[in-house]
């Protein structure tokens, strides 16, 4: 029996249900696992427990916010990519997510295909080159 590669795993963690419902059909159907999480204590500890490859995450959360997120993944998870999808137009944001730790900081509205395309990306950095 021919066995598939395993999946890559994202977490969308997003206090916003209507992104989560959107992300999750989008991620599955480009091949991933998704899970999901509404606050950033709960994407904190669903990332410990399942080490995912990428967590897309919002700035403003609720419990822990994004920025608290980031940092806390990037210590604990170091192989994990942390991608932000933010509604924010604060310019020092972006630099502030660089600077805990983001790989990369994206703005919604986002078209579906860009932002499978973006994560996507992301994860290729993971692999060696030929």
């Amino acid at each position: 029996m021919h066995r598939n590669p395993p999946r890559a795993t994202v977490l969308v963690v997003d206090r916003d249900e209507d992104t989560r419902i959107v992300c999750r059909p989008l991620f599955e159907a480009a091949g991933f696992e998704v899970l999901e999480a509404d606050d950033g204590v709960t994407g904190l500890s669903v990332a410990r427990e399942r080490a995912p490859d990428v967590v897309i995450t919002e700035l403003t959360l609720t419990g822990l916010d994004g920025f608290a997120l980031i940092r806390e993944l990037r210590e604990r998870l170091r192989d994990t990519f942390v991608v932000v999808l933010t509604a924010r137009r604060i310019p020092e944001d972006r630099e502030a997510a660089g600077a805990a730790g983001c790989a990369m900081f994206l703005e919604k509205p986002i078209s579906p295909q860009v932002l499978v395309r973006e994560v996507s990306a992301v994860l290729e950095r993971r692999l060696p080159s030929a």
